[in-house]
């Protein structure tokens, strides 16, 4: 390996310095979101505000190098895959083509008697416009879904900076982690509404990080609270919880809010997404159009205890893509040695984020933001949310329903892992080299899968 690759490679599984408790990095007093008193570029918007933020912390080429490279490995993999998958073989991706050709054709929303019609209709107002001037080229419509992963990969660092700004390398490894998840590679390549539910729930939780640090709150930021919530209505329902928090930590935070303020945040919203509820009320009588569930028997939801551990190591399975592309078999190594290893890998993330957020939640609670104890509870509703639809409806335990939280799921199991092994840097530079190669691993094997699957 040259002296260059080297130093990348580090850049990537350098740990961060060592933060426990209440010393947490999500706790940061004296960054430049939690400053005494806002500065007047912060009316400017969210993401200036970040940029400013992550400029105080002056950043070595190398990490830059790394973030590149990640943001190329995720470009190429999804490439790949908008190539590689079959028409059809991942997540309902006819049914949601359906959706999309009958607005490019018709110019007109689902009736009551189109598959996915309860969903928003943004994500497939961008896929008709792609087949209405491409000649429904699906593989060209895919595309959108491409740019909106990279899109989300993006949020993620910009959430990661403005929440640890003086720990950069955690942005960094959070990034890496989202980029090789396979689940991520393979669904971000597809015609599915779930692209732009990662990226709405990414940009929520950015918005939520800097509505906890900021000390004032402005018009400006009242009015990209307000998009972030209204894209997250015409996204997906799996975004709307995240929504929902956005909105309570601005009221929490923030508790006296001006006329000026409340129309900021409302305006938006009714703007971007509450003619579709409008619509809804006119054509079905009520706010949302009707679900039918997929099935209506009680066998294919969850009822037990162990249909619960069954539901949580099957999203857990489903993340890392060990059970392939539309349940395409993924083998890795003799056996089922793959899976043995995948099950006791699940075990160890689980228990040093559990370890790490125990020890933190205290100071969390103590802090005057919060925004660890905010950043745990958009995990909680994530899974929650996921969780109530497989009891009452169907038993889906698909991570791509929970990645509308990847900022919490990626940059946390980063934070966690430096928080435990914050006294033993050689044991972390260990666990992330071994979870770096063991992600390619899984990446090479999924991508063989859908392979030989075409």
């Amino acid at each position: 390996m040259s002296s260059i690759g080297r130093r990348v490679v580090i850049a990537i599984i350098k740990p961060a310095e060592p933060v426990l408790g209440a010393q947490s990095a999500v706790m940061e007093p004296r960054s430049p979101l939690t400053a005494s008193r806002s500065t007047p570029a912060a009316a400017h918007g969210i993401i200036p505000e970040v940029l400013r933020t992550g400029a105080a912390t002056r950043l070595p080429r190398y990490w830059w190098a790394g973030a590149a490279c990640a943001f190329a490995v995720l470009l190429a993999t999804l490439l790949v895959y908008v190539v590689v998958t079959p028409i059809g073989e991942q997540s309902d991706e006819i049914a949601h083509l359906h959706y999309a050709q009958l607005i490019s054709r018709h110019l007109a929303l689902p009736s009551a008697g189109v598959q996915e019609r309860q969903q928003p209709p943004l994500y497939y107002a961008l896929i008709a416009g792609v087949l209405r001037v491409t000649g429904d080229n699906v593989r060209a419509a895919r595309l959108v879904s491409v740019v909106l992963t990279i899109i989300t990969a993006l949020l993620i660092v910009l959430t990661l900076r403005a929440l640890m700004p003086r720990r950069p390398w955690l942005a960094l490894a959070g990034l890496v982690m989202f980029v090789l998840l396979p689940s991520v590679q393979s669904e971000g390549a597809q015609v599915s509404n779930d692209a732009l539910a990662w990226m709405a729930g990414a940009a929520a939780l950015l918005a939520l990080v800097v509505t906890l640090r900021r000390q004032e709150l402005d018009v400006t930021l009242c009015l990209w609270v307000g998009a972030a919530v209204g894209l997250a209505l015409m996204a997906k329902a799996t975004v709307w919880p995240l929504a929902a928090l956005l909105l309570a930590a601005l009221l929490v935070r923030h508790r006296r809010l001006g006329a000026a303020q409340i129309a900021a945040v409302a305006l938006p919203i009714a703007a971007i997404s509450g003619w579709w509820f409008v619509r809804n009320l006119t054509t079905y009588h009520r706010p949302l159009p009707p679900l039918t569930p997929i099935t209506t028997s009680a066998e294919h939801t969850v009822r037990s205890a162990r249909q619960l551990l069954s539901w949580l190591s099957l999203s857990w399975k489903s993340t890392v893509g060990i059970e392939g592309p539309q349940q395409t078999p993924l083998v890795v190594g003799p056996g089922r040695l793959g899976l043995y290893l995948l099950t006791a890998a699940g075990i160890v993330v689980a228990a040093v984020v559990v370890v790490a957020t125990a020890t933190a939640l205290r100071g969390w609670m103590r802090g005057g933001n919060r925004s660890g104890a905010w950043l745990l509870a958009a995990a909680v509703l994530a899974v929650a949310f996921s969780l109530v639809n497989s009891v009452t409806l169907d038993d889906q335990p698909q991570a791509r329903y929970l990645l509308v939280a990847a900022c919490v799921w990626c940059g946390g199991t980063a934070w966690a892992f430096a928080t435990v092994l914050a006294a033993r840097p050689r044991l972390l530079h260990v666990v992330a080299g071994a979870a770096l190669a063991a992600m390619l691993v899984l990446d090479i094997a999924t991508v063989q899968t859908m392979r030989l699957v075409s």
